[in-house]
């Protein structure tokens, strides 16, 4: 009798051990998410959002800027104006050409032999797309002189020059581009034609008083910026503008002169 109750009693117990078992295993099942659980997947989300909005910013950011874009970019954005004064010091005979020295040659008549270069900076912010561009020469009245050639660039881009030498120069992107080895010893003829990147250009001919003067189309402007590379996506600005002035000569002591040569440039741009 003893061991039948004592058996009783202890199946009792096994069904009782069991009975909490289950319950504990299903209440693990059904219970609520822990709150460390909901926070991560929550970060998650955020995650992912703030990962998407950084993907749609970069791809507004590397828009390659075309002619199509920029010409958007310019007629639907409010237009920056920026005016900067240009001087080139005079070059007086005697100071000029530094015959043999600098990739110049020395002096034989008829010939490119040797150049004078001069360069200023355009200070325009940094990230500043072209949608316009106009040159006002000798805004205090002076005339300009010079002897033999002259050249005016923007980089290497040629905007005027006083015979045009497509023959020898390289075309880049619809512009003439300057490049002295490209000249250097080759001869010198008075029969080219004068050449400039603008309409209505007027050049004074060599060793003559005159003034320059040239206008420069919106397209021709917004052609510019792209020739000089942000269609690639590079960043313009403070220092990547360059305006030049080279004078050549062929064999005496006036070559390669020039007066004091002035004007103002003014630039209508877009922030890229």
């Amino acid at each position: 009798m003893f061991y039948l109750n004592l058996i009783s009693f202890m199946v009792l117990v096994f069904a009782a051990s069991c009975g909490e078992t289950e319950t504990k295993f299903t209440s693990a099942k059904t219970g609520s998410v822990p709150a460390d659980e909901a926070l991560n997947a929550e970060s998650e989300a955020e995650g992912s959002e703030e990962r998407k909005n950084g993907i749609e910013s970069a791809a507004e950011e590397d828009q390659v800027i075309n002619a199509e874009t920029l010409a958007a970019k310019c007629n639907n954005t409010t237009q920056l104006t920026y005016t900067q004064a240009i001087s080139f010091p005079e070059l007086p005979v005697g100071q000029t050409c530094n015959w043999g020295n600098g990739g110049n040659l020395s002096a034989l008549n008829g010939f490119l032999r040797a150049r004078d270069e001069q360069s200023q900076t355009l200070n325009i912010p940094n990230g500043a797309l072209f949608c316009g561009i106009s040159l006002s020469f000798n805004p205090s009245g002076q005339s300009m002189y010079y002897d033999d050639e002259i050249f005016l660039m923007f980089n290497d881009i040629i905007f005027a020059a006083s015979q045009s030498y497509s023959n020898l120069l390289e075309t880049r992107d619809g512009f003439m581009r300057y490049d002295w080895s490209r000249l250097v010893g080759k001869n010198y003829l008075s029969s080219y034609p004068q050449y400039c990147v603008g309409q209505n250009c007027t050049i004074p001919v060599t060793q003559t008083q005159g003034t320059m003067s040239m206008q420069i189309t919106d397209e021709v402007a917004r052609n510019l910026a792209l020739a000089l590379g942000v269609g690639e996506g590079g960043e313009v600005g403070s220092g990547s503008f360059q305006f030049k002035f080279a004078t050549l000569g062929d064999n005496d002591s006036g070559d390669c002169r020039h007066s004091r040569f002035d004007f103002n440039v003014t630039v209508k741009y877009v922030m890229k």
